[in-house]
Parts: C-alpha cells; structure tokens; sequence
C-alpha cells in the first residue's frame, strides 16, 4: 500500500484510536498516537493534525517532550487548532518546542 502523500496529513484518526478516545486524548491516548508518529521519519512527512482533539497542557507536554526528543524527525507542521483547553503553559511549551525543532511550524489558533 501507498504511504501518505505529501498533500495529505496524519490526524490521530492515522493512528487507528477509537471514536471515544478521538473526543478527549488523555495520557495513555497519546502515548499510542506519539509510538504512531514515532515510526514516520521519511522525507515528506505530512503534516501532523490533531485539530479539535480536546487536547490538555498535560497531553501537549506529552507531545513536546516526544517531539523535543527526535519523534517524527522530517516533521514540518504540528496543526493544534480548535483546542480550546490550552492555556499559555502549552503555548511556552510548544515556543520551546520551536527552539529545539526550529523546522516545526505549529499552527495553534
């Protein structure tokens, strides 16, 4: 089978969780979606969107702390739009984030 094009992105759909688990990503949720992230580190990586997944401070410090420490090394843009229950703590993790992995555009609107 044909891996993603470039066009396309993963969401934490990719990562083949249930529907219950997509509506609130807690800690366990996001250890499978960060070891489903970790094994793509080809060129072209698609972009990585986790839109509207109710994500938390803790679940993006899960992210950071994955992404801070070499997952998914062709990443080029993390999509964390519609999350409404960050607050400035992610937003300092992920400028962290952009320090340690300056290719990483993060879209957080």
């Amino acid at each position: 089978a044909a891996g993603p094009t470039a066009a396309s992105s993963r969401t934490v759909k990719d990562a083949d969780l249930p529907a219950s688990t997509l509506a609130q990503l807690r800690p366990k949720a996001l250890d499978r979606v960060v070891e489903e992230l970790g094994r793509s580190g080809e060129a072209g990586t698609p972009p990585v969107d986790l839109t509207s997944c109710s994500l938390t401070d803790a679940g993006v410090q899960q992210l950071v702390a994955a992404l801070a420490t070499g997952a998914v090394p062709a990443l080029a843009e993390l999509r964390l739009n519609g999350n409404e229950n960050l607050t400035s703590v992610s937003d300092m993790m992920l400028k962290g984030l952009g320090l340690m992995r300056k290719g990483v555009r993060v879209v957080r609107e």
